[in-house]
């Protein structure tokens, strides 16, 4: 570089963009490219094209141009030039140590003085740290360029994590849907299951509630049968003498079946039981009480003869105990009928299946003295209580 020649044509390219660079803001540049027409029919242009279409017109030696900015700088430097001018030459390291508040301060104005000095070995020094600091420059810019590198990067994967994260959580949500409508499905088998259970339940009782029903259907039937059968056939007249044939008669020793009454014989004692029947009784040698307050438990026959039964035992001097043989509401009253009991009468004709497993069972686990009866007249009960006194 000539000592004499000091305007900004006379430096390179790298000198004037790093001079240009720290010494121009984009207003001045725009400014500077409008006034001298560096603009096609005086359009704006953008910061970075203006600096370019700058620097081109600054090679131009000898132009309008080039003449305003090194004047420009010259004015805005003047300090700085001075100083530069007035330090001492020397090593490179004690001009750079002296100058370094001002490098740090006014970078741009160091440069222009001593680029522009005409001491060579100032030039020298201007040269290379305008190639320290375009260096320092594109080094930043590149790790700039690197960080933004990475953040966009770094971007990227966060987006494609969230959009990850997005369709994970959309498929969860699809599974969850799922699972819900799956757990309403269930919950719809299950109250339909409910119901079935207890549609079976119901049939269930209604199926263990059947053999009573039927048992007191069966009663009803023999019941309606033995008053159809009475209907049909006069009952017979009792008579005064003579005793139940033997084989009217059974014990529960025998267990090939139960045996049957003859409804004729008639008892010593007569029904109803008065004093004058008794006295007759006395009269003719008949024991007037043969049952001497035995308990008879009647188990069975018809329910609007139980009158006529209470008189055949209390006449002939015993407790009565009755029971009609219904089960179906539980066998507790039948069973203290049964314990209550010294004798007991099973009418065998209009009775149920349940009473005599109960009652036989019962009468000879305690001893009782069970005694079977097929009729259910007051007759045929008077006749076997005489042939068991």
């Amino acid at each position: 570089m000539s000592n004499d020649n000091q305007h900004i044509w006379s430096l390179d390219c790298i000198a004037i963009c790093t001079v240009l660079g720290f010494a121009l803001d984009a207003k001045n540049v725009g400014k500077l490219c409008r006034k001298f027409n560096l603009s096609k029919q005086g359009k704006r242009v953008d910061s970075s094209f203006g600096f370019y279409l700058l620097h081109k017109a600054c090679h131009e030696q000898g132009g309008l141009l080039p003449k305003r900015l090194t004047k420009l700088l010259n004015e805005r430097y003047t300090r700085i030039i001075q100083i530069v001018r007035a330090t001492e030459e020397g090593s490179e390291d004690r001009i750079l140590a002296q100058l370094e508040d001002w490098i740090k301060q006014t970078p741009a104005g160091i440069m222009w003085a001593l680029l522009t000095d005409p001491r060579e070995s100032f030039q020298h020094l201007g040269v290379y740290l305008v190639h320290q600091i375009a260096y320092g420059a594109f080094r930043d810019s590149r790790q700039r360029s690197l960080e933004s590198l990475r953040e966009a990067e770094q971007a990227k994967a966060a987006e494609m994590a969230e959009n990850k994260a997005r369709a994970s959580l959309a498929k969860q949500k699809a599974a969850a849907d799922a699972l819900r409508e799956r757990l309403r499905q269930t919950e719809r088998e299950s109250d339909d299951l409910k119901a079935a259970c207890r549609r079976h339940e119901q049939r269930i009782a209604e199926l263990e509630a059947q053999p009573d029903r039927e048992a007191a259907l069966l009663r009803r039937i023999r019941i309606l049968e033995h008053e159809l059968e009475e209907v049909r056939q006069q009952p017979a007249v009792m008579t005064s003498a003579g005793a139940p044939a033997e084989s009217d008669l059974l014990d529960l020793s025998d267990k090939s079946g139960a045996p049957t009454f003859g409804e004729e014989p008639p008892p010593p004692c007569a029904v109803p039981a008065c004093e004058t029947e008794l006295a007759h009784c006395a009269a003719s040698g008949a024991d007037p009480c043969p049952l001497d307050a035995m308990h008879v438990a009647v188990i069975g026959g018809l329910d609007r003869l139980e009158p006529h039964y209470r008189r055949v035992v209390e006449a002939m001097g015993g407790q009565f105990l009755f029971h009609n043989g219904d089960c179906q509401g539980g066998c507790h009253r039948l069973r203290t009928a049964v314990c209550q009991a010294d004798l007991v009468i099973f009418i065998t004709r209009v009775n149920s299946h349940s009473a005599l497993k109960v009652v036989k069972g019962l009468c000879k686990k305690t001893g009782r003295q069970f005694m079977a009866l097929r009729e259910t007249s007051p007759t045929a009960l008077e006749a076997v209580l005489m042939g068991a006194a």
